[in-house]
């Protein structure tokens, strides 16, 4: 089984599992995956990984938001010292809140290893 079906099994699961699908399957995942990254789904992950993944891509997302914003408007100090703000605390929120959220949900729905995943609750 190639990983792009072992995805489309895990996302069956979660949806038939009663999971919110775009919770447990983030846009960044799907954007990864629809590159070819073997990415295994967020549930599977490290703590640590999704702690470090979180800790840049959110950063990331906020200043590519703010650099959209601004190419409306002149650049302003304030508004740049207050997009790094915003981008630090992004990350900062984001390596403690998703490896926790993510923790929970592989608990919940019995997901343990993601080369062993088939589409059956696993145990751990």
């Amino acid at each position: 089984m190639n990983h792009q079906q072992r995805v489309d099994i895990y996302k069956q699961y979660m949806a038939e599992a009663g999971a919110d699908v775009n919770a447990t399957v983030p846009f960044l995942w799907e954007f990864a995956w629809s590159h070819g990254w073997e990415l295994p789904p967020p549930p599977f992950m490290s703590r640590f990984g999704l702690a470090f993944f979180a800790a840049l891509a959110y950063p990331t997302l906020v200043l590519l938001l703010w650099l959209l914003l601004t190419v409306l408007r002149p650049m302003y100090y304030e508004l740049f010292t207050f997009a790094t703000w915003a981008a630090v605390l992004a990350g900062l929120l984001g390596a403690i809140a998703t490896p926790i959220y993510f923790g929970r949900v592989a608990k919940q729905y019995g997901l343990v290893h993601w080369s062993t995943f088939s589409g059956v609750r696993q145990r751990s």
